[in-house]
């Protein structure tokens, strides 16, 4: 076990590098229980992502949101990776909230993956509209 809750996010962040998402997991959720902070729980729902665990994820995003006072860019985080959750899901109109909320809070701060975020945002609303479409395709009148 760690002794503080950073030592913790530390340990996830390296498991994580490795591509042991499992452990980062652990090593989040260790974090999280001596300190729940956004940041822990963003860096939780990624490894989830990884992992393919989408609702897990959206729950750590809704969780680090609703603890209140979070930074600008841990809520373009967790922003972001709820609108990717749901769109794995296929909660389309969720995600494509969620993925337009991000990218709207990048004017208030600048972070290194604002592109993949209007990536995210528009691949979001083609797969919603591929969804919508009749199944026997996509006749343009």
């Amino acid at each position: 076990m760690s002794s503080s809750a950073e030592d913790a996010k530390t340990l996830g962040n390296r498991a994580f590098a490795k591509g042991k998402y499992a452990a980062a997991v652990e090593a989040y959720t260790e974090a999280i229980s001596l300190s729940p902070r956004p940041v822990y729980y963003t860096n939780r729902a990624n490894a989830h992502m990884k992992r393919g665990a989408w609702r897990a994820a959206a729950d750590d995003c809704a969780s680090a949101l609703a603890l209140g006072s979070v930074a600008t860019r841990e809520r373009i985080k967790a922003h972001y990776f709820l609108g990717r959750a749901h769109v794995e899901l296929g909660e389309w109109q969720s995600g494509i909230e969620a993925l337009a909320t991000a990218h709207a809070l990048c004017k208030e701060e600048t972070v290194p993956f604002k592109d993949d975020i209007r990536s995210a945002l528009l691949g979001a609303r083609k797969r919603a509209w591929e969804a919508a479409a009749p199944a026997g395709g996509r006749a343009i009148k």
